[in-house]
Formats: structure tokens, sequence, C-alpha cells
């Protein structure tokens, strides 16, 4: 992710960090309500990956936070 974001100039070296997992890999757990909603997805970002090119997928909040 951290070299996509540079190759695309979106941002450099020194402003981005890497900070990796430090359990492991997290083992996504669905039951079979979240399996149905989460399959068709999953097989569109799989269909159109070459043509995507790039997705980013986050868990996280991307908004900005107001500074007072």
């Amino acid at each position: 992710m951290k070299d996509k974001l540079i190759e695309l100039g979106e941002a450099s070296d020194d402003k981005i960090e890497v900070i990796y997992y430090p359990m492991g890999k997290p083992k996504l757990d669905l039951n079979a309500d979240e399996q149905v909603q989460i399959n068709p997805i999953l097989n569109e970002l799989n269909a159109n990956r070459a043509a995507l090119g790039f997705c980013f997928v986050t868990t996280c909040r991307l908004v900005a936070v107001k500074k007072t």
C-alpha cells in the first residue's frame, strides 16, 4: 500500500508509516447471513481487479479532524 501511494504521488515516503498488525493476520469469521452479504462484494472486486488497477480498502474513518 505504501509503495502504491508513493507511486501515485499521493504522499512521500517520510509521510507514511506502515504499522503491522501485532497479533498476526486476523481471521475473518462470518456467520451465514454476513457471508451472503459479503460474497457479492468480494466477487465483484475479484472480477474487476485488472480493470480497477488499484483498490483501497479500509475499516477506519477517513475524515478530516477539525483542530481548534
